[in-house]
């Protein structure tokens, strides 16, 4: 398994995402996942380590995926527009 594994939501999804996919990255050797969201001038990122995720669900929509991961400490990162089989990956490391 890679150390790092890049995740990015399909460009076609949603109306946000034609320019600036959401993208979620896995760092196993870190044990953290981190969700950016581009912007026109920089990004939003978010990084959250494993030991403070308390869950990882995957909501099916007719052709894509959102990744909806919440912490802890009640936050909630909704990552919109994954293909199913990306999606799958995404859960399967949690």
């Amino acid at each position: 398994m890679a150390r790092t594994q890049t995740f990015q939501a399909c460009r076609i999804s949603r109306k946000d995402n034609i320019l600036f996919p959401d993208e979620l990255i896995i760092d196993t050797r870190a044990e953290c996942v981190t969700y950016r969201k581009f912007r026109i001038i920089g990004c939003d990122s978010t990084r959250v380590k494993f030991d403070s995720i308390a869950s990882v669900s995957m909501r099916k929509n007719i052709l894509f995926a959102d990744i909806i991961i919440e912490t802890r400490g009640g936050g909630r990162i909704i990552a919109e527009g994954f293909s199913f089989f990306d999606a799958e990956r995404i859960v399967s490391y949690f």
